[in-house]
């Protein structure tokens, strides 16, 4: 059954694709297509602060994973999206002590899921100064159910062993975040 529907599906597409007005411009739209994805991809690759996690991992190993990369440092993790104006908002207050707290061995990183536009994601991200993760849908409900997420921006404050020191739904200031992450440094 699973055959007879695949070659099915794929004489459908041989058929239409042959039913085009003007056959270059069919090949004209997949030449754009496949130039977009090289330039996607391209852009993707160029940028070092974009990491992976396997699609596998799920729930609280998704923060463990990112704490095991980052061990012997204290991470600051944020939950945002590219809608997101208050995560935005966050961000830039975030900016007036990162300095300071990387001089100190701390580690900034920023999650996010499909709901931000990947086209959105590339875009800001060279301007958000940490590493970057974009979760599968799957993943992200994942995290978000195992730690009753109710909302976004949410942070993790993570100690050097890989705990979570604090958690925090909404920005709760600068001061804050960076009081949480001075005192997980003297752990």
């Amino acid at each position: 059954m699973k055959k007879t529907l695949l070659i099915f599906t794929l004489a459908f597409m041989v058929i239409s694709s042959g039913c085009a007005n003007n056959p270059k411009s069919s090949e004209k739209n997949a030449v754009e297509v496949t130039e977009e994805v090289v330039e996607e991809t391209e852009k993707l690759s160029e940028n070092p602060s974009l990491k992976s996690i396997p699609t596998d991992v799920m729930g609280k190993d998704i923060i463990k994973f990112v704490a095991e990369a980052n061990k012997g440092k204290v991470v600051l993790i944020d939950l945002w999206a590219t809608w997101c104006g208050p995560c935005r908002m966050a961000m830039k207050m975030l900016d007036e002590v990162k300095p300071e707290l990387k001089g100190k061995g701390c580690v900034f990183v920023y999650i996010t899921g499909e709901t931000s536009p990947k086209k959105d994601f590339n875009e800001m991200m060279p301007g958000i100064e940490g590493d970057h993760y974009y979760l599968t849908k799957e993943q992200w409900k994942s995290v978000s159910d195992a730690y009753e997420v109710q909302g976004i921006p949410f942070y993790f404050v993570v100690n050097k062993d890989g705990s979570v020191a604090q958690t925090h739904l909404g920005f709760p200031g600068k001061d804050v975040i960076k009081g949480n992450m001075e005192e997980a440094l003297e752990k």
